[in-house]
């Protein structure tokens, strides 16, 4: 704190005056941005989906959460793996999936209730772009979490704790009256078990399986995805000044050693930066640039399942306001379309 003394002749009489400058309160600290977030609905508790490895089935086996069982596929090098009764009370669904052959659907659960994830570490803070805002009042947030295992009873630790490494993600923050609050959380890659063994290389044919017997999780992965999306538009902006991009490949990654560009700004994975993942395809087309600069300032994006009925049976919409829109009818959602959730 500052303080300005300051004698200001009055008839007679000095006057003192004395004035208070503090610290603005648009400064954020990374400590601040750090509790902002933990305490934030849209950061934690969450859905926890994890893709089981070796050490995980033959944990759960053991446990009684999951018992290997005859496989659909009726292939004998094949190891199908289904809930038992016990692991329905903390995961959600019937079957695990399968291991050891070619046409198998990658083992994972889902936890039943929604898991609490921790912050690690603040490593980043930018200003969010002006549009969203005046100077100062957005900031765009990069950090590192990691699920909170400290909650599970010890028979899930066994299975599924230990260590894990740390995952990549990005918050929007606003400034209101009351002080910052999280608008956004991207989560950019989840933890994945540390060190990763071979088991966990996930083959296409793996994924497309998965993809035709899972239709809400693919939805859900669209929401996420679509999310993810707009985050990636709004720090694209912010870092290049030329609006969004031109194209969703435009967010992908850039080559191995190389720094990103306004082509290649590293912001999402090659897989959605190709316009598809986990059962659905996405387009996006960016609006019409803007004189003088020929800046972009629009862009809509719509996600479809590949397989209407069997990848998906949700369309969505969302466009540079970071609303998401649904329609359950086979077409592309639009504008018009109720917001999801509402």
């Amino acid at each position: 704190m500052k303080w300005n003394v300051v004698l200001c002749g009055v008839t007679t009489l000095p006057v003192l005056l004395i004035s208070f400058e503090c610290g603005g309160k648009s400064d954020l600290s990374r400590n601040q941005a750090k509790k902002v977030i933990v305490k934030s609905e849209k950061f934690t508790p969450a859905d926890c989906k994890l893709k089981l490895e070796e050490p995980e089935l033959q944990g759960g086996v053991r446990e009684g959460l999951w018992s290997k069982t005859a496989n659909v596929y009726n292939r004998p090098d094949c190891s199908y793996f289904a809930l038992t009764s016990e692991g329905k009370v903390y995961f959600r669904g019937d079957n695990l999936g399968s291991v050891g052959c070619s046409i198998n659907v990658v083992p994972y659960v889902e936890f039943a209730k929604p898991l609490a994830r921790r912050v690690v570490e603040v490593t980043g803070i930018t200003d969010g772009p002006g549009r969203l805002g005046p100077p100062g009042t957005v900031k765009v947030v990069e950090f590192t979490w990691k699920w909170e295992w400290g909650e599970l009873s010890d028979q899930l630790k066994s299975v599924v704790g230990g260590e894990w490494k740390e995952a990549q993600a990005e918050a929007l923050l606003r400034l209101y009256d009351d002080g910052w609050r999280v608008e956004r959380v991207a989560i950019k890659m989840n933890p994945t078990r540390a060190p990763a063994s071979a088991s966990s290389l996930v083959g296409e044919n793996q994924r497309a399986t998965a993809q035709l017997t899972n239709p809400a999780a693919n939805q859900a992965s669209a929401v996420g995805s679509l999310r993810t999306v707009n985050t990636a538009c709004i720090i694209y902006g912010s870092t290049y000044n030329v609006g969004y991009p031109k194209a969703i490949s435009d967010l992908g990654p850039q080559p191995a050693g190389s720094s990103p560009t306004p082509t290649l700004a590293g912001l999402i994975d090659k897989q959605l930066a190709g316009g598809t993942r986990n059962g659905y395809t996405f387009i996006y087309r960016a609006g019409p640039p803007v004189a003088p600069a020929r800046e972009i300032w629009t862009y809509t994006v719509v996600a479809r399942p590949t397989v209407y009925g069997r990848t998906g049976m949700r369309n969505y919409f969302t466009d540079e306001t970071g609303v998401i829109r649904v329609t359950t009818q086979d077409r592309e959602a639009t504008a018009n379309d109720p917001p999801l959730g509402g």
